[in-house]
């Protein structure tokens, strides 16, 4: 029997800080089933029936973090670390930085410079998509 593939949405958020300097939005989760525990990484989920991708970005985001981001564009799909889950990476835009982290559902939120991104620990899929979708050097 064939497993229909599970889809997950992943938002990318930069800006530039007051250094002019490009940083990323991660986020901690409360919980997880691997070997990324406690580590951080971009903001997302899985979609819901009957959910568009866009949607679930939106959703994922204001349940998380109570942001509401738009999604610009498809950067690319790549399957996940997790088998049996495809994960599309979405450029988003905030429309308003004032995060206030749903603790039921993350622990912290930050932003990160390209060099301490280089520095963590990622998924394979994650640090594939900085260095060959967004061309930083990790």
């Amino acid at each position: 029997m064939i497993k229909k593939m599970k889809q997950a949405v992943i938002g990318i958020v930069s800006r530039v800080n007051d250094k002019q300097k490009r940083e990323y939005l991660f986020i901690k989760p409360n919980s997880d089933n691997d070997n990324y525990t406690d580590k951080y990484y971009p903001p997302g989920g899985g979609v819901n029936e009957g959910e568009t991708e866009q949607e679930a970005i939106k959703r994922e985001f204001l349940e998380e973090l109570n942001l509401q981001v738009v999604p610009v564009k498809l950067i690319v799909k790549l399957p996940a670390d997790i088998p049996n889950v495809m994960l599309s990476f979405w450029q988003c835009e905030i429309l308003e930085e004032k995060i206030k982290i749903n603790k039921d559902e993350i622990k912290d939120a930050k932003w990160f410079s390209v060099e301490q991104i280089a520095s963590m620990p990622l998924y394979s899929a994650t640090k594939k998509l900085f260095q060959e979708y967004l061309q930083e050097k990790l």
